[in-house]
């Protein structure tokens, strides 16, 4: 048996995949782009309410000291800077991983947005707890954030104080 090798067809093939990526590139397309993050961890403070919140606070009005006597839900806000920004919106799916204070897992709410792409910032919240004030443990908390459950951006803690 003979196998017969030819360049022919293989210049054929380079010849479409050349072209191919130099549309792409003209066209300001890059492949591995979609693929690259497109957040950056700013920071991550907390905030205490009901189920619902009727008030979403400020940056600058968030804590990281609560109190068990007056505590339900403690809500985690997160800021991401948006890499891109003025280019395209994105949809991102932030994973909050809460721990107890002898560290074990606690609870890991969902945030999933589609960051609009003419937000340089993005603040994003949610958050776990109770209806009810008294259930939460005194010590130091922890939550991670995590991008599409597999990359982590960062990490903060706040501490439940009992009273």
């Amino acid at each position: 048996m003979k196998l017969k090798f030819s360049l022919k067809g293989v210049k054929k093939y380079y010849l479409h995949f050349f072209v191919i990526f130099s549309m792409l590139g003209i066209l300001g397309v890059n492949p591995k782009a979609e693929a690259e993050p497109g957040v950056e961890f700013k920071g991550m403070l907390f905030f205490e309410g009901q189920v619902n919140p009727t008030y979403i606070p400020q940056w600058e009005e968030l804590t990281t000291i609560f109190y068990t006597s007056t505590s339900r839900y403690i809500y985690t806000m997160i800021q991401l800077n948006n890499l891109k920004y003025q280019i395209s919106e994105q949809p991102v799916s932030i994973t909050l991983k809460y721990f107890k204070p002898d560290g074990t897992n606690f609870g890991e709410p969902v945030i999933n947005y589609t960051i609009p792409a003419d937000w340089d910032v993005a603040e994003l919240w949610q958050g776990w707890g109770w209806a009810d004030a008294g259930y939460w443990e005194a010590g130091d908390w922890r939550v991670e954030a995590w991008l599409n459950n597999s990359e982590k951006l960062g990490e903060y803690s706040f501490k439940v104080v009992s009273n």
